[in-house]
C-alpha cells in the first residue's frame, strides 16, 4: 500500500524514536533515509521539523518498563551520586586520607584515583540519604594495599564488606544482602555492596586482611555507583547532579513483547505495584507446619527476565504430608492491597527436574497453582482482599500436586483495584506509581497535516493490552475537542481488538472494531472502516476545527499503537478498505 501511504500527511511509526519524542515519517523537512548518515537511527538526516512529533510524558520517576529489541525487560537506571569519579569535590576526607587524580584507569585513561592513607579508618566519603534496596560500587586495584573495604553508613549497624584485590575475593561481610567481586582485566575489579537499610553515606577504604585498622596504604579507585538495584548496572558518570540512563519519564516505551520484530508504541494507565520487594529474597518470611521443610533461598542466583543476575532460587519442601496443615512457604506480609488485584510474577523451573511441577501463588489469603516452565513465564492470577495480607509461593498439601519444588523468581507484582495486569513496575522497598503516558500532537490543522477540516481520513493500527481478566473495554487512544471526540478503546469482548468511536456532544454516533480501523470524514458524513469491512457512516454536523492525540488521563486505559497514518483528504472506499485489509 506504498502508494496509499504516499499520500498520508501524518505517518507515525513506532520505530522512529528520539530524544523524548517520537519523530513521525511526514511531516518532514528532508527525505527518510535507512539507515542515516547521522547514526541516529531516527530515520533522518538532519533535525526533524517540530510539528510532525509526538511528545511524551510520564510524571518524574523511573518506574516505567519495556521490552527491548532483545527481548528483556529494560528499566530507568540512575547514579544517586554526585561527581561520581570526582573524588576531590563532593566527596570527603575522613582521618588522614588523600586522593590524586590522573591515574591510569580500568578502561585504559587516566581517570583513575589513588586513595591513600596515613592512619587507621582513614576513607574517602559521600554525604547521602537512601532507603530501599541499593547497590554501592567502585572500580578498584591494589597498590600499597592489598584489600579495599566498602561501607554504607547507617548510624547503627552498618553494612560492611572487605575485598581482596590480589586474589578476587569477598572477604568478612556484614549486614548486607550480598558481596561482589569481579575481576575486570590488568589487575582491576569491580567491588559491590548490596543493602537495604536507611543510609547516610558511602565510604570506601584502603584496608588489609579484613581490617583496615593500619596506619598506612593505598589502592586506586574509579568511577562510583549508589543505584537502587539488587546489582551493578552500566556505569553512568555523574557531575553536580544525578544521571540517569535507560527508560526515562518522557521516553515512548517501544515494546517488543512477544518476540515482535517490529516494536509497537506502549500506552498505559496510572498503576502502582504494591509489593514493596519486587526484586530478590528481601523483606520476605519464611513459615512451615507439619512435615514442612525449612525453605533454602539462593539470592542472586540466575539471570531474571531483565537480563541482570538478580533473581532469587527458592526451594520449597512441604515433607511427606499431603494435608493442608502441611507446608513451606515465603511471603512478605501487610500487602496493602484492599479489592480485586491483579498478581504477577516471573518463575522459572530451576532444573530439569522441577519442568511441569506445580507451585502455588499465594496472596490475600488464598493460592493458586501454576505451572513451571524451562523458560521465564509470566504468570498473572486475580485475587480479592478485604484488609492487607500475604504475598509469597507455597509448597502445600492439597493445594499442589509436588511436595518439593525448586524455583527462580522475579518481579512480583501487586495491581490494585484493577482487572488486568500492565507492565513491570521495579520496587525497592516501597509501592511505586507509574503514572499515565501522556502522547500529544495536537492542533494538527494549525500544522498543516489537515488542511481541511471537513475532510480528511485517520486510520489507527493498534493492538488492545493483554486483557485476559477485563470483562469491560478501556480507552487508551483519543482525539478530541470541545464538542467532538474520536477516540479508541481497547477491547476484550471482540478479541482484545480496538473499538473506535465517533461522539459528538457527549453521543455515541458510530464505532467499529478491529485491529486496524479508518475514520473518514467527508461531505458531513463520518464512516468507520475495520479490518477490511464498510462498518457504517453517520452525519456529523460542524467542522473539525481541532483534531489532536493525547493520551487519557483514565486510569482503567492502555494499549499498543503500532501505526497512525493521517491524510488530509476523503479517501476511497475500495483505499480503505485496502488499508485496514489484515
Amino acid at each position: 500500500m506504498s502508494s496509499l501511504k504516499d499520500l498520508a500527511s501524518l505517518i507515525m511509526v513506532p520505530s522512529l524514536v528520539k530524544d523524548g519524542r517520537l519523530d513521525t515519517v511526514k511531516p518532514l523537512g528532508n527525505s527518510i533515509i535507512h539507515p542515516d548518515a547521522t547514526g541516529n537511527n531516527d530515520g533522518t538526516d538532519g533535525s526533524t521539523p517540530s510539528e510532525g512529533n509526538f511528545t511524551f510524558s510520564r510524571g518524574s520517576n523511573l518506574a516505567a518498563t519495556r521490552v527491548d529489541v532483545n527481548g528483556l525487560i529494560e528499566k530507568g537506571r540512575e547514579n544517586l551520586l554526585l561527581q561520581s569519579n570526582q573524588f576531590d569535590t563532593t566527596w570527603g576526607i575522613v582521618g588522614a586520607a588523600s586522593v590524586a587524580g590522573g591515574q591510569v584507569g580500568y578502561d585504559g585513561t587516566n581517570d583513575a584515583w589513588l586513595l591513600s592513607k596515613t592512619a587507621a579508618w582513614s576513607n574517602v566519603s559521600q554525604s547521602i540519604s537512601n532507603s530501599g534496596v541499593k547497590t554501592f560500587s567502585v572500580y578498584a586495584k591494589a597498590n600499597a594495599s592489598d584489600w579495599g573495604l566498602l561501607v554504607l553508613s547507617t548510624g547503627a549497624t552498618d553494612p560492611v564488606a572487605y575485598f581482596d584485590l590480589v586474589n578476587g575475593v569477598v572477604g568478612v561481610n556484614a549486614s548486607n544482602i550480598d558481596a561482589v567481586i569481579t575481576p575486570i582485566s590488568n589487575g582491576w575489579y569491580r567491588i559491590l555492596i548490596i543493602a537495604s537499610q536507611t543510609i547516610n553515606a558511602v565510604r570506601i577504604y584502603p584496608a588489609e586482611a579484613n581490617t583496615a585498622s593500619g596506619a598506612s596504604g593505598s589502592i586506586y579507585i574509579q568511577d562510583a555507583q549508589l543505584e537502587q538495584s539488587m546489582v551493578a548496572t552500566d556505569y553512568i558518570e555523574t557531575g553536580a547532579s544525578t544521571a540517569q540512563s535507560g527508560i526515562l519519564e518522557d521516553l515512548p516505551r517501544l515494546d517488543y513483547s512477544g518476540g515482535a520484530s517490529c516494536p509497537s508504541l506502549l500506552l498505559e494507565p496510572q498503576r502502582t505495584n504494591k509489593a514493596n520487594y519486587s526484586e530478590g529474597y528481601v523483606g520476605y518470611q519464611t513459615s512451615t507446619s507439619g512435615t514442612g521443610v525449612a525453605p533454602v533461598v539462593s539470592q542472586n542466583a540466575a539471570v531474571s527476565p531483565d537480563g541482570t543476575q538478580n533473581a532469587f532460587r527458592v526451594d520449597l519442601n512441604r515433607g511427606t504430608g499431603n494435608t493442608g496443615s502441611d507446608w513451606s512457604w515465603i511471603y512478605q506480609s501487610n500487602i496493602g492491597y484492599v479489592g480485586s488485584n491483579v498478581i504477577s510474577v516471573y518463575l522459572k523451573a530451576a532444573t530439569s527436574n522441577d519442568i511441569g511441577k506445580e507451585i502455588a501463588i499465594r496472596a490475600a489469603g488464598g493460592s493458586n497453582a501454576v505451572v513451571l516452565t524451562a523458560d521465564w513465564k509470566r504468570h498473572e492470577i486475580i485475587k480479592t482482599s478485604t484488609a492487607t495480607s500475604d504475598l509469597g509461593l507455597y509448597s502445600r498439601g492439597g493445594e499442589n500436586a509436588d511436595n518439593a519444588v525448586s524455583c527462580y523468581v522475579y518481579g512480583w507484582q501487586v495491581e490494585n483495584n484493577s482487572s488486568y495486569p500492565t507492565s513491570y513496575i521495579p520496587t525497592m522497598g516501597s509501592a511505586v506509581t507509574r503514572s499515565y503516558d501522556s502522547c500529544n500532537l495536537l492542533d494538527l490543522v494549525s500544522k498543516d497535516i489537515i488542511t481541511d477540516s471537513t475532510e480528511w481520513t485517520i486510520m489507527f493500527d493498534v493492538k488492545g493490552h493483554s486483557e485476559d481478566f477485563d470483562s469491560g473495554d478501556s480507552q487508551f487512544y483519543a482525539g478530541q475537542n470541545s464538542t467532538i471526540d474520536l477516540y479508541m478503546r481497547s477491547n476484550h469482548t471482540s478479541g482484545k481488538f480496538a473499538r473506535f468511536y465517533w461522539r459528538k456532544d457527549s453521543k455515541y454516533i458510530g464505532s467499529a472494531f478491529g485491529k486496524k480501523v479508518i475514520a473518514r470524514l467527508s461531505g458531513g458524513i463520518g464512516t468507520t472502516f475495520a479490518d477490511g469491512v464498510l462498518n457504517g457512516s453517520s452525519s456529523i454536523n460542524g467542522n473539525y476545527d481541532l483534531i489532536g492525540f493525547a493520551k487519557s488521563a483514565n486510569t482503567s486505559t492502555s494499549g499498543f499503537i503500532n501505526q497512525i497514518l493521517i491524510f488530509p483528504t476523503a479517501l476511497t472506499d475500495s483505499e480503505c478498505i485496502a488499508l485496514t485489509t489484515l
